[in-house]
C-alpha cells in the first residue's frame, strides 16, 4: 500500500512537492477569474475567493493531472469560489458604484474604464471575455474547459459585444447633450 501511494504522489510530478510553484503559475489566472466575478465587492473579497481556491487545492488536491488538466481545474475551481462568493455578497450587500479616484496612468484609465464596462456584463460572460480576449484561449479550449458548446459561448460574446456597443453609444450621446 505504501508503494502504491508513493507511486501516486510521484505521478504528480514537482507539483505535489511545489506549493509555491503552483502558486506562482497559476495566481494570476485565478485572481483575474475571482476579479470578473468580484470586482465590484472590492479587492479584500476577490483575494479571499483566490485563497480558498488554493485551500481547496492544497486540502484535497485533485488526482494526478496533466498540466493542462490542471490549469483547467484551477480555472474551474476559480470560476465556483467566485461565483459561490457573488451569490453570498449579492444576498448581503446592496450594489453600489463609486467613484475612480486618482489615476496614475492613462493605461490604468483604461484598464479601470474596460472593468467598468466589462462589470456591466454577468459575470461569467466577463470571464468569457477574459479568457479569450485576455489570456489568450481558443473557444474550443473555453468550451472544453467550461463543459459547454462553442457556439454558446460565442453567441453570449456577440450579444455582450452588442450591449456594449449601446451602452457605450449611450454614453457619447449623453456626453453631447451635457
Amino acid at each position: 500500500m505504501e508503494a502504491q501511494s508513493v507511486e501516486t504522489y510521484s505521478m504528480n510530478d514537482r507539483r505535489s512537492l511545489d506549493t509555491a510553484g503552483i502558486v506562482a503559475e497559476y495566481y494570476p489566472l485565478v485572481t483575474r477569474i475571482c476579479r470578473s466575478w468580484l470586482a465590484r465587492y472590492g479587492a479584500a473579497e476577490v483575494e479571499d475567493a483566490v485563497q480558498d481556491v488554493f485551500l481547496q487545492y492544497l486540502r484535497k488536491p485533485p488526482r494526478a493531472l496533466t498540466a493542462e488538466e490542471e490549469q483547467a481545474w484551477f480555472i474551474r475551481c476559480a470560476k465556483n469560489r467566485a461565483a459561490d462568493y457573488y451569490r453570498r455578497l449579492k444576498r448581503e450587500r446592496s450594489r453600489h458604484a463609486e467613484l475612480p479616484g486618482d489615476m496614475a496612468s492613462e493605461d490604468e484609465y483604461f484598464s479601470d474604464t474596460l472593468d467598468s464596462l466589462l462589470s456591466t456584463l454577468p459575470p461569467e460572460t466577463q470571464m468569457l471575455f477574459r479568457l479569450h480576449y485576455g489570456e489568450g484561449y481558443t473557444w474550443a479550449e473555453i468550451a472544453s474547459i467550461l463543459r459547454t458548446n462553442e457556439a454558446v459561448l460565442k453567441m453570449r460574446v456577440n450579444r455582450a459585444k452588442k450591449k456594449l456597443r449601446e451602452h457605450l453609444t449611450e454614453g457619447e450621446q449623453n456626453a453631447y447633450q451635457s
